[in-house]
């Protein structure tokens, strides 16, 4: 069975992790470095325990809640200006209704 070590090195300015494992021989194994596909991520350049957390579930919360209310908003306007050209084409219709009724 292959022995080794598991080494992170994080560099503080630019902040960057990098890993890789040294094996028992001496030899080297690098992995590529995955990425993060959560657009909310934020590098945490020190520990800040629990509190970092909270604060990040909280701005995920937030941001989606402003989402909710933008949609909403847009939904309105839009069944607004839908009523409002409804309301405009019965007022066309009655004005040319009334137009070629005979007096």
């Amino acid at each position: 069975m292959p022995r080794g070590a598991r080494v992170f090195e994080v560099t503080q300015d630019p902040y960057s992790i990098s890993t890789w494992i040294s094996e028992d021989g001496g030899s080297i194994k690098i992995q590529d470095k995955a990425e993060s596909d959560n657009m909310f991520f934020h590098a945490q350049p020190y520990c800040d325990g629990i509190d970092f957390k909270w604060n990040q579930i909280a701005h995920k919360s937030r941001v989606k809640e402003s989402m909710v209310i933008t949609a909403s908003v847009i939904g309105g306007i839009v069944v607004l200006l839908s009523l409002w050209c409804v309301y405009r084409c019965y007022k066309k219709r009655k004005a040319k209704e009334q137009i070629q009724q005979p007096s």
